[in-house]
């Protein structure tokens, strides 16, 4: 008791910042003592920076999204036939819940644009790149199997384009 005592006492007071819900816990005869501090909740903003885990997230809140229409539809139907106060009550808390997850799923979604650009994105600055156009071109040709690479149009070597010459094995 003397240690669990000589604990608290040695603790200095939260400041007003630091306040949050905890319970201290003494259990003299068995010379126990602690502190239980709620873990603290993510906010809503904390989502991962890997594209996969957000892709995970974004499969995951779409199938729960799924399944609460579904059960909101089912319990309405229910409804039609027989006055339930308590399926009112479910309906009412999923469209809550739906509303929050939708919210998610829209935020998941921006961070994956962020981080992946749509592929059309991607297309366009290729094309926009004459180098990069003669890079793809030559990377298709020997994906093909293509033993030898077409001449190169004369404004893709004006631009400083690398085009292997024509008749060049790849």
């Amino acid at each position: 008791l003397k240690h669990c005592l000589s604990q608290a006492l040695a603790r200095r007071p939260p400041a007003a910042a630091e306040l949050r819900a905890m319970v201290e816990i003494y259990i003299p005869k068995k010379g126990i003592c602690g502190r239980l501090e709620p873990t603290p909740q993510p906010k809503e903003d904390d989502l991962p920076d890997e594209l996969q885990l957000l892709r995970e997230i974004e499969d995951h809140e779409a199938f729960a999204i799924q399944h609460l229409e579904r059960s909101n539809r089912e319990l309405a139907e229910a409804l039609e036939l027989a006055e339930d106060a308590d399926f009112r009550t479910a309906i009412s808390e999923n469209r809550e819940i739906l509303s929050q997850k939708h919210r998610r799923l829209e935020r998941v979604r921006e961070k994956i644009r962020e981080l992946a650009p749509p592929p059309q994105s991607v297309a366009a600055a290729i094309a926009a790149e004459p180098r990069l156009v003669a890079a793809a071109a030559v990377a298709a040709a020997v994906a093909s199997d293509i033993t030898t690479a077409p001449a190169a149009p004369a404004e893709l070597k004006a631009s400083g384009a690398v085009v292997p010459p024509a008749g060049l094995d790849l």
